[in-house]
């Protein structure tokens, strides 16, 4: 025996048996509730789930991405603020023995400005974000 059902609006509908013997057809009046593929789904209702699934991916990818952003700063801040204190270490160190001429202190001296105004920026770029 086989059974050919239509799906319309979520329920799958009989339409008839068709016996092998003499080919024949019996209709039914049976609402039986679809589960197949190809039942009936509202297009509106799947738009908006659709809208809603991609707000809710979009946000979560922004959450990420920011998230990413702070880490990466404490990161850098981090990564700045070591620099900074192992060279003023090794700058001290060296001025004390007496390793250092003028012109070397001067670049040093440079040097180390440069890595407080890093470590500022990475700073900032913390507290921004």
């Amino acid at each position: 025996m086989l059974v050919i059902s239509i799906p319309i609006l979520g329920y799958s509908y009989p339409v008839c048996h068709l016996k092998n013997e003499h080919n024949l057809c019996e209709f039914e009046e049976k609402m039986v509730p679809s589960n197949d593929i190809y039942s009936f789904q509202d297009p509106v209702q799947t738009h908006k789930q659709n809208k809603k699934l991609k707000k809710a991916d979009k946000a979560r990818k922004k959450a990420e991405k920011d998230l990413k952003k702070v880490e990466k700063a404490k990161k850098d801040f981090v990564k700045a603020s070591k620099s900074l204190k192992d060279n003023q270490k090794k700058f001290e160190r060296l001025k004390r023995k007496g390793k250092l001429s003028p012109n070397d202190e001067e670049k040093w001296l440079k040097k180390l400005e440069k890595l407080e105004d890093d470590v500022e920026k990475a700073n900032k770029k913390l507290r921004k974000s």
